[in-house]
């Protein structure tokens, strides 16, 4: 199971491959969201099971921009960026041959 980041990894055969705790299937999401209501790092790791410095991995894998979180899960996964489209329509969505 590659590891995105420190703490943090994701499986295309276990729930879609959404990031969670390396070695537990807690997703990364669930714990922000605890956090976000209010539980505290101590409170979350002790519901979990969980040692500190793996709350404090998920909380600061959220905090990654959303873009740069979407390219290093393709990336451990191996999924290939997809390409411009081409053919008829060029990039603004208009025929080619279209008069503007």
């Amino acid at each position: 199971m590659p590891e995105i980041a420190p703490g943090v990894s994701c499986d295309a055969t276990y729930r879609f491959g959404r990031p969670r705790l390396a070695g537990w299937g807690i997703e990364t999401g669930a714990i922000v969201s605890r956090f976000r209501g209010g539980d505290s790092i101590a409170f979350i790791a002790s519901d979990y099971g969980l040692r500190r410095w793996q709350v404090e991995a998920a909380l600061r894998f959220e905090l990654i921009p959303e873009k740069r979180k979407r390219r290093l899960i393709r990336e451990a996964l191996g999924i290939k960026p997809a390409k411009p489209a081409t053919g008829a329509f060029g990039p603004k969505g208009r025929r080619k041959d279209a008069k503007p």
